[in-house]
This record gives structure tokens, sequence and C-alpha cells, in this order.
């Protein structure tokens, strides 16, 4: 994972025409600005379907983030392994 600081009005170019840009910090929250091209799906993490996501990221276990409703951390299926 890449880690960067940003301030508010700067911008990260990704590539792909996709440019995601601090519009607003406030109160521990970020604001995002993203332009990317119409073909380009943007989903926040909570919404995605886990099937969704590769079986190699999975966990057995719920990550605390997300406490089992499934995430690109997790992945968790509701079945913990012993």
């Amino acid at each position: 994972m890449l880690t960067l600081s940003r301030r508010v009005g700067e911008k990260i170019h990704i590539g792909g025409g996709i440019e995601i840009e601090v519009v607003r910090i406030d109160q521990g929250r970020v604001r995002l600005g993203i332009t990317a091209p119409l073909q380009t799906k943007i989903v926040r993490q909570e919404l995605m379907d886990p099937a969704s996501v590769p079986v190699e990221a999975a966990s057995p276990y719920p990550c605390p983030g997300c406490w089992g409703r499934g995430c690109l951390d997790c992945v968790w299926t509701g079945e913990i392994s012993t």
C-alpha cells in the first residue's frame, strides 16, 4: 500500500484519467473528490460485494474495521475456522 500525505486542494493522479483531490478535512473526516472516466466504477468499500474480492485476500476472522460485515481487508464469510 502506498501512503501519501495531502493537504486540502492537493491532488493525486493515479493514471487512466483518474484523479483524487482532498476537498475538505473536518473533525477527523476526509472528503475526497474523484474525477474518473464514465466507464470507471467507483464504489465505497462498505458497499462492495465481498464475493467480488479475490479469495487470497480473505481471512477467517472478522477485522475490527467491519466486524464481520465483510470488507476488502477480511472478506469475512460468517464462518470462523478453529
